[in-house]
């Protein structure tokens, strides 16, 4: 039997009082007996009380009774009272230790609570940030958009500018060439010409003169200053030396014998098919 069912037994008294009422019922019809057989006769009355005797013993036992069941009582007060401190305390401990628990269980709730409040914030966060990602992204394909047209406004003007200074510096050499070979043929058409000494000579070195002022007429117009009527003059001093070196370049001879050693029946082809002077 376990201790609560124990202090249900004892609480259950109900069978033990009647008990008890039934006894102390039965001592107080005792002692009225004991009071009238007083109020009798002296003879009648030891008669009496003889014959009631047993009574008296009867009397004295439940009286014994009633005594053993006081103290009976009282030890079961006494035991119920323990018991009860018992379970009040095995309770209050129980109780304690359910509350510890629950309390750890809250504190545990309490601070899921508070990193799920902090989650919930930083999703609002991320969700406030995602919002505006659309618009950081539109902003930011606009610039690159922008950097990309300006990169190939940089690249079509940066295009022509090299190739033109790719160009320049082409026509630069190119030109530099030219003015080369053509100051190399006016030297050696007047070279020809000083040792040759004839008139054709000299015509064809005059041609070779011509040709170059026709070329700087360009040049100079080109790069320097505009010149008035320059096609005509260019034109005029073009045809003017072709016809010079072509017409005067193979006639006339040389004479018989040239100056300084010179063999005019030895000569090698010089420039434009005139005859250069070679020496012995």
């Amino acid at each position: 039997m376990t201790k609560l069912e124990t202090v249900r037994a004892l609480n259950d008294s109900g069978p033990q009082l009647q008990i008890v009422e039934s006894v102390r019922t039965l001592q107080q019809s005792v002692s009225l007996m004991h009071e009238d057989l007083k109020r009798l006769p002296g003879a009648v009355s030891t008669e009496t009380a003889q014959t009631l005797e047993p009574l008296a013993r009867l009397r004295q036992d439940v009286t014994q009774v009633l005594e053993a069941y006081d103290k009976v009582t009282a030890i079961q007060r006494k035991t119920l009272d323990e018991l009860t401190q018992q379970m009040s305390a095995s309770a209050a401990q129980a109780f304690e230790q359910k509350a510890g628990k629950l309390d750890a269980t809250i504190s545990d709730l309490s601070r899921s609570l508070s990193g799920l409040k902090t989650s919930l914030s930083s999703m609002e966060q991320t969700a406030q940030q995602v919002a505006t990602l659309p618009g950081k992204l539109a902003s930011a394909q606009q610039g690159m958009t922008k950097a990309a047209d300006q990169l190939t406004e940089a690249a079509n003007e940066t295009r022509p500018r090299l190739w033109r200074q790719a160009l320049g510096l082409i026509l630069a050499g190119a030109v530099g060439a030219y003015v080369t070979v053509i100051s190399l043929m006016a030297s050696q058409a007047l070279g020809r010409a000083k040792v040759l000494g004839t008139r054709d000579a000299r015509w064809v070195a005059a041609g070779t003169c011509i040709f170059m002022a026709s070329d700087s007429l360009i040049a100079v117009n080109k790069f320097l200053v505009p010149i008035p009527l320059e096609s005509l003059w260019i034109l005029i001093t073009y045809f003017a030396a072709q016809f010079l070196i072509v017409h005067f370049m193979g006639a006339g001879s040389a004479p018989a014998t040239g100056r300084g050693g010179y063999s005019p029946s030895k000569s090698v082809a010089g420039p434009a098919g005139a005859a250069t002077p070679k020496w012995r």
